[in-house]
């Protein structure tokens, strides 16, 4: 089905084709124009991606040294994911209240630091308790998330302003191809992060696991630092100020939109199915005995499927204009057969 939808995109008269030539070239063009703030969106999703090295680090403290049932730990992973549940709130806060004229950089500098000082304290703190822990991983995960929003925030504003795009059929491929740019960015800090976290924890200590992680945001700080942000006057400030109730009436009548609320809620679906993530840890370390490297061995086959995902989507469905049922129900069909069959070879 994959090949098929790019075989209809193709099967196009010349002139149509013509102008995909001319949008090709356009994209092209832009990925040429890789300027600092590209790098600066990479390097956010980059360090995104590269903070999963501490997260085997995380389960193995809380169910090692802290003795937390698989119960105990799904409700602490429940408080850590607080931040992310509410993005939304921090791009309102990060657009309507700039500090000292700059919306982006002071956040970013601010955020991705208290991301570093977050890692810091668990990996130099002689007497960690369980919610000493827990406080500093929701504070890690709060900045996390700023940090995350206001990335793709800096990548829609640059979209928004390139004037070299002028078709709305280009700007939605390289608006396609940039959000493919940012999470494969932040695949391969998972992948190279993935079987590490499991290496490591065989050669070194926990803490000293959170002290590496802790040094790639620190990364980020110093690269912030040199990111040029665009300056916002005194005569924007207030006028933003008088139109925010409208911005919110906007965002509200925005998801009342089918082509909004619908995904939303196909996506709220999804996310809110049951998941095995933390149970099957236990259940893997406790019942299976599978060791620390093997579980990194796990976490980099899991970061190449992704990878996997996001070149499949690139490849064969970026300029199918709509997805149609064919294209959401075999994937569906196909995992539910993959993942029965694991559970039978579990129960042998």
């Amino acid at each position: 089905f994959f090949f098929s939808s790019r075989r209809r995109h193709t099967r196009c008269s010349g002139v149509s084709w013509a102008r995909r030539c001319v949008q090709e070239t356009d994209i092209r063009k832009n990925l040429l124009q890789f300027d600092f703030t590209n790098y600066i969106v990479t390097l956010i999703s980059f360090t995104q991606g590269m903070d999963c090295l501490g997260y085997l680090a995380v389960q193995y403290l809380f169910k090692d040294h802290f003795t937390f049932s698989p119960s105990e730990y799904i409700f602490l992973q429940s408080l850590m994911s607080i931040p992310w549940v509410i993005k939304p709130v921090w791009g309102f806060i990060t657009d309507s209240f700039p500090i000292v004229g700059y919306r982006r950089k002071p956040y970013l500098l601010f955020f991705s630091f208290i991301h570093f000082l977050a890692w810091m304290f668990l990996s130099l703190s002689r007497s960690l308790t369980p919610t000493l822990a827990l406080i500093m991983l929701i504070v890690k995960s709060f900045s996390m998330a700023f940090s995350n929003v206001i990335g793709e925030a800096i990548m829609v504003q640059k979209l928004v302003k390139n004037e070299d795009v002028s078709s709305t059929r280009t700007k939605e491929q390289l608006a396609t191809l940039n959000i493919s740019t940012f999470l494969g960015a932040k695949s391969v800090g998972v992948l190279i992060t993935a079987y590490f976290s499991g290496y490591l924890l065989q050669k070194i200590s926990i803490q000293a696991v959170f002290f590496i992680t802790g040094l790639f945001p620190l990364i980020l700080f110093i690269f912030s630092i040199f990111y040029s942000d665009n300056l916002v006057t005194n005569q924007q400030i207030e006028n933003e100020k008088i139109s925010r109730r409208q911005n919110l009436k906007l965002l509200w009548n925005f998801f009342q939109k089918k082509e909004i609320y619908k995904p939303l809620l196909v996506i709220l679906i999804f996310v809110s199915a049951p998941t095995t993530g933390s149970v099957m840890f236990y259940f893997q370390t406790n019942k299976l005995g599978f060791r620390e490297e093997f579980m990194g061995i796990l976490r980099f086959a899991k970061s190449v499927a992704s990878l996997l995902g996001i070149f499949f989507f690139n490849q064969f469905l970026r300029y199918v204009k709509s997805v149609s049922y064919t294209h959401l129900t075999l994937p569906t069909i196909y995992s539910v057969q993959i993942s029965v069959g694991a559970v039978s070879l579990k129960k042998k």
